[in-house]
């Protein structure tokens, strides 16, 4: 009868530590699937050949049965010949957008010539 006890225990321990993994797994891989959108805008507007305009812009992406929003901000640069662009990628669902009490999964910013 102890021993049936020790092993409930023990059992119930082990699975919490399971959903655990289980659960930041799937975090992981969200966080994964958004930096691969990221890199995939980043990527569209190096091949688009016209540089990005100075503003803010966002689009919507979808990537593994996922969607996903991806907002674009460029700045202009002390060279007239750069410019930074910064992308941040959210969790798109149900048509909401990024809040404040969002989080931006994956952020990822570059540089890209004005002139080519």
């Amino acid at each position: 009868m102890i021993a049936l006890a020790i092993l409930a225990v023990a059992s119930a321990g082990l699975l919490t530590a399971s959903s655990g993994y289980v659960r930041q797994s799937s975090q992981l891989e969200q966080r994964v699937i958004a930096n691969w959108v990221a890199q995939n805008k980043m990527n569209e507007l190096r091949l688009a050949g016209t540089p990005p305009g100075i503003g803010e812009s966002s689009s919507e992406a979808e990537l593994a049965g996922r969607h996903f929003l991806v907002k674009a901000q460029v700045f202009s640069t002390e060279s007239p010949f750069l410019v930074r662009v910064e992308l941040e990628v959210y969790r798109h669902e149900d048509g909401d957008t990024a809040s404040a009490k969002s989080f931006a999964l994956a952020r990822l910013t570059s540089f890209m010539r004005t002139e080519l």
